[in-house]
């Protein structure tokens, strides 16, 4: 098996402005894995769910209008380095059930709701994210 990787070089952007659904959807149990690297993910509802893996998501710009920029849940574990959570109408990222993961050097700005949400048993690994000019709490 081979990893899937995404590579942005300039300003790519992934965007679906008028979907419910995630723009990003990773449910892989395979240790290839997935990545993202420099990417602008801009969505309706959601940008990135990761249901199951552990893809590694660097460098990326995600704002979200609707729920979440990015949901981790169940077994999964994402490692989220150097990207831009910016202007999230809803949570800017969410760990819920046994999700856990690495969440290193990540910029939240603007953000309206929570940045980071850990609920119900997650346990993602914070280390030097900086959080500036965001509306409600930061974790």
């Amino acid at each position: 098996v081979k990893p899937i990787r995404l590579y942005g070089e300039g300003a790519p952007l992934i965007t679906f402005p008028n979907g419910s659904d995630p723009l990003v959807q990773i449910d892989c149990s395979e240790p290839a894995g997935v990545e993202l690297h420099g990417i602008k993910l801009e969505g309706c509802a959601s940008c990135l769910h990761v249901a199951q893996g552990a893809p590694v998501i660097k460098g990326c710009t995600i704002t979200a209008q609707g729920k979440f920029g990015l949901l981790a849940e169940g077994n999964s574990d994402p490692q989220l380095q150097n990207n831009f959570f910016r202007d999230n109408k809803g949570t800017a990222l969410l760990f819920k059930d046994s999700s856990h993961g690495l969440v290193q050097r990540n910029r939240f700005e603007g953000n309206s709701g929570i940045c980071i949400d850990v609920r119900d048993g997650a346990w993602p690994d914070l280390h030097d994210n900086n959080f500036k000019n965001n509306l409600m709490w930061t974790v």
